[in-house]
């Protein structure tokens, strides 16, 4: 178990970070919370192109690269429970701007007429967005909460909400569709699944795994004697 103070602590997992944890705040809509378990980068060190995921510009470049990362499984040889997941290191949804206009509708309830933009208003540690708003012809809306955020975008669910948004316009400017290409897969929060994986096939240790994705306030304790 993992302790804080004396306290037995939850410890979050994902599938794939996508080559950056993110804080534990960013699980929810509360940005205020106190950070227990403290985003970080997926390898040892950290490249000076992508110090700052919070940065538009970095984060930008952050998503069209395929940096070293344990979470990115190119060139490996895997097992096949892994080799499922390499699709979600980076990733592409594309929309008409129509279908995505009437998800947004049926999932949030809101009509916003014509869907013109979709703006980043705030990001976490991983490049993960916690607030966009959608700029529509009746009405602009905001989103708070990286799963809302991935919920209303979607059929189902993005992958992750960290993503860069493209579209492609008409003559007149309007967009004739969206596409969401992003980095990833779930909250990003806690235990890579896949990197823990990839650590694991080349020879690390466990408690060097979890030292690598839970920071040092916690210790692991063991409960029987």
């Amino acid at each position: 178990m993992f302790y804080d103070n004396g306290n037995i602590l939850d410890t979050p997992f994902h599938l794939i970070c996508g080559g950056h944890t993110e804080d534990s705040s960013g699980i929810g809509e509360d940005n205020g919370r106190e950070v227990i378990f403290a985003g970080k980068y997926d390898w040892p060190t950290v490249p000076d192109d992508f110090t700052t995921l919070q940065d538009e510009k970095m984060v930008r470049k952050w998503i069209h690269s395929r940096p070293n990362t344990w979470s990115n499984l190119k060139g490996l040889k895997l097992p096949a429970s892994l080799e499922r997941v390499k699709k979600y290191f980076r990733w592409e949804v594309n929309y008409s701007r129509r279908e995505l206009e009437d998800l947004v509708r049926r999932k949030t309830g809101e009509d916003i007429g014509i869907l013109f933009e979709i703006i980043p208003i705030a990001r976490g540690k991983s490049g993960r967005l916690k607030e966009v708003e959608l700029i529509g012809s009746l009405k602009n809306y905001r989103i708070r909460g990286q799963l809302n955020i991935r919920e209303a975008l979607a059929h189902e669910y993005l992958p992750s909400s960290c993503f860069l948004v493209e579209r492609e316009l008409d003559d007149t400017g309007t967009p004739i569709s969206f596409t969401f290409v992003g980095a990833g897969q779930g909250h990003g929060v806690g235990m890579c699944k896949t990197g823990a994986a990839v650590m694991a096939l080349e020879g690390h240790k466990y408690k060097a795994i979890l030292e690598h994705y839970f920071n040092n306030k916690t210790k692991l304790k063991s409960i029987y004697e």
